[in-house]
């Protein structure tokens, strides 16, 4: 193929956004809910469980979670993933689309980024949430750009 052409369109709909954080110790709980929360997500739903660390916190276990839907049933879905165990902090909010693509833009400048996707690891679909937990442990970021993710959803 040399050429193809597509016809672009607005997406004027709200993204909803949430991000809950909880402490390093809570890494394997955490994976295990999330794994079942994502099994039967619906296909506007994003989970994303990553292994940051975070200044003045140190190490700590985020769910980012997106929703392209409606913006009301995401408001209550985005609630009900973020209200999981004792989390330390949860922000919920909407935003345009454009603003969610470019939300992590000055977290994790350009050359900064260090991340590794559970995702793409050899049997991902069989992982364990205990071995997953493992691996996160393993790898543990150390920089405040770092990150270990594990996203589920579209």
């Amino acid at each position: 193929m040399t050429a193809f052409d597509f016809q672009l369109h607005p997406f004027t709909t709200p993204v909803g956004v949430g991000i809950a954080v909880y402490p390093a110790a809570a890494l394997a709980e955490v994976i295990g809910h999330y794994r079942e929360k994502t099994r039967d997500a619906p296909d506007d739903l994003i989970i994303a469980v990553n292994l940051l660390t975070i200044p003045d916190r140190g190490p700590c276990v985020t769910v980012f979670c997106a929703w392209f839907g409606d913006p009301r049933a995401g408001a209550t879905t985005i609630a009900s993933v973020l209200s999981y165990g004792n989390p330390v902090d949860v922000k919920q909010t909407e935003m345009t689309y454009r603003a969610f693509h470019c939300m992590f833009d000055n977290t994790f400048a350009s050359g900064q980024r260090n991340y590794w996707n559970l995702d793409s690891s050899p049997n991902s679909a069989t992982t364990s949430s205990a071995s997953s937990a493992r691996i996160f442990k393993q790898c543990r970021p150390r920089a405040p750009s770092s990150r270990l993710s594990k996203w589920a959803g579209t």
